[in-house]
């Protein structure tokens, strides 16, 4: 992995968390601010790469890359958390419902990657991966 690609992500998710999207309640933050965050990077761009992580962690697992592993869990649960800012799709309850059920899944894969435990990370990867699948059926793919 390229690491400007690392950085990239991660510069945008630390701004991201630096402007308040880590805090509790983004969604409702949103609604009572207008949406006051505002995407440095097209919105379909960071999914992009946060896919093209996420895709390789598999791989990783088998490797036992774990703790570059968790690092990028984190960085999906911080895309997560970006979510229900989307211009197309801000204040969707349905959206932000999958994005909420995207991070906790992230965040469970953060936590197996933490554990160094290939078969738990393995599982909780599949949960995230549902996670998106539901969204990009409902609000991508139809």
């Amino acid at each position: 992995m390229k690491w400007s690609i690392v950085l990239s992500v991660a510069a945008v998710l630390g701004l991201a968390f630096a402007l308040g999207t880590g805090s509790s309640g983004a969604a409702e933050d949103a609604k009572k601010d207008g949406d006051c965050y505002k995407f440095v990077a097209p919105f379909a761009d960071l999914m992009e790469v946060i896919d093209g992580l996420f895709t390789k962690m598999p791989e990783k697992a088998k490797q036992g890359k774990f703790k570059e592993l968790k690092r990028e869990a984190l960085f999906v649960a911080e895309f997560a958390n970006l979510m229900p800012h989307e211009k197309e799709h801000l204040g969707k309850k349905e959206w932000v419902a999958l994005a909420d059920q995207m991070k906790a899944a992230a965040l469970k894969l953060a936590e197996a990657a933490e554990k160094k435990d290939e078969t738990a990370f393995k599982s909780q990867h599949a949960a995230v991966e549902k996670s998106c699948d539901t969204c990009h059926e409902k609000f991508r793919d139809n």
